[in-house]
């Protein structure tokens, strides 16, 4: 996700570390919101989490779909038993820098039989889609904005010196 040009605007009158620190304080506040609202979208049985929808996910086999409905009662998405959803949402860490920001989860071991699993998981959760960018992208410059306006301390100040006396 990057900056709009109205944020770009402002980098040339922001002192340095007061930019940096406006972009942080920004990319901290989209990863919670994306936290409490949009990761619980990957567990719940919707177009986008649909194999061929917005998050990319991968076609299960049949034989584990037939399954899954009979013995736990659902088709939701990267859930079996609850067990990995739990512990994901339990521990997700977010990490905000003023480049970007990043939700870490790590819920399970390798799979014995299929190595693969476990990076499948991270990058089908991991997902975003082109929607969510777009709304987030236009919420990172109202939430620079209405920083700034609080924070008028971080413009550079220009100093007079009087010369000659």
């Amino acid at each position: 996700m990057t900056y709009s040009s109205k944020i770009r605007q402002f980098e040339r009158i922001l002192q340095p570390r007061g930019l940096s620190r406006l972009k942080r304080q920004v990319n901290r506040d989209i990863g919670r919101i994306h936290k409490n609202r949009t990761i619980l979208k990957h567990f719940e049985n919707r177009p986008e989490t649909r194999p061929g929808g917005e998050y990319n996910y991968a076609k299960r086999e049949r034989e584990y779909q037939i399954n899954k409905a009979r013995v736990k009662g659902h088709q939701r998405p990267l859930v079996f038993s609850g067990e990995t959803r739990q512990i994901v949402l339990a521990n997700l860490k977010l990490t905000a820098t003023q480049k970007g920001w990043r939700l870490r989860a790590r819920p399970m071991a390798n799979h014995p039989l299929k190595p693969n699993l476990r990076r499948q998981f991270e990058r089908e959760l991991a997902a975003i889609g082109d929607s969510e960018i777009d709304k987030y992208e236009s919420l990172m410059t109202k939430r620079f904005l209405i920083l700034l306006e609080k924070n008028p301390q971080f413009l550079l100040r220009r100093i007079r010196r009087n010369k000659g006396k």
